[in-house]
């Protein structure tokens, strides 16, 4: 279990993704109001997050042995 737990930490994965000027604004935006408690900013923060996990999930079940 010690090995494939220490493979996991020394293996990665790397995702990249291009956003436009305007999102990328947008979501610092957001950062910056959810930050500062605005709530429905905390909530379109996790709308986009979303995103990004599901790109994860995509890759590491394509990584995972059948």
């Amino acid at each position: 279990m010690l090995d494939i737990a220490q493979r996991k930490i020394e293996n990665g994965y790397e995702l990249g993704f291009q956003i436009s000027e305007y999102d990328a604004e947008m979501l610092v935006s957001l950062w910056d109001d959810a930050t500062s408690g605005d709530t429905a900013a905390v909530y379109m923060l996790m709308a986009e997050m979303g995103k990004l996990i599901e790109a994860l999930h995509e890759v590491i079940w394509n990584d995972e042995p059948e």
